[in-house]
């Protein structure tokens, strides 16, 4: 079901028919997770994994950037810490928008309202860290001074209705995963 979900992946009508066939065959398909999705539909113990270039507005390139991040750093606590390794070249604000909208970052705590209200701070924190990175500096709150980089705050915002949620994500993947 994985291959048949990553071959069809470009084609919105066939992944909701195969979607619907897993379900009635009782095999779950689990929402994106920017943790743990391979680039394409993968098996993940008892359910398969939606592959994140099924999702639109992310790219091969922003995929790629994405998965050898995640190699390198093992794995991203939040938003912040995400825009702060990945190579935001590769990875615009655009293609976060559209992780964020299909939930690729929900199990990071931060409902997707305020991840969304956050998203342009945090891709300025990134893209800073990654400014000071290139020329060698360390913030104030870096590890060479022994500290630890404050708790990151998301804003205090209304999480989405569910008729929000589901819209961001026919909007993304072109059906629903909730």
């Amino acid at each position: 079901m994985a291959a048949l979900l990553t071959f069809e992946s470009g084609d919105t009508t066939k992944v909701t028919q195969y979607m619907s066939e897993a379900s009635r065959m009782g095999i779950p398909i689990a929402p994106p997770d920017i943790n743990t999705c391979a680039s394409d539909f993968t098996v993940d113990g008892d359910q398969v994994r939606f592959g994140l270039s099924a999702v639109k507005g992310v790219g091969e390139k922003a995929v790629e950037a994405i998965l050898t991040t995640r190699r390198e750093e093992d794995a991203f606590t939040d938003l912040f810490h995400f825009c702060e390794f990945v190579n935001l070249h590769a990875v615009n604000r655009s293609t976060i928008e559209a992780l964020i909208k299909c939930g690729a970052f929900d199990a990071l705590g931060a409902h997707r309202a305020a991840m969304m209200a956050a998203l342009d701070g945090a891709v300025r924190s990134g893209a800073s860290a990654a400014d000071d990175r290139k020329s060698g500096q360390m913030s104030m709150f870096g590890e060479a001074m022994g500290h630890e980089a404050p708790a990151v705050q998301f804003p205090d915002v209304e999480p989405w209705s569910e008729t929000q949620l589901l819209a961001a994500e026919k909007d993304t993947l072109g059906f629903y995963v909730s």
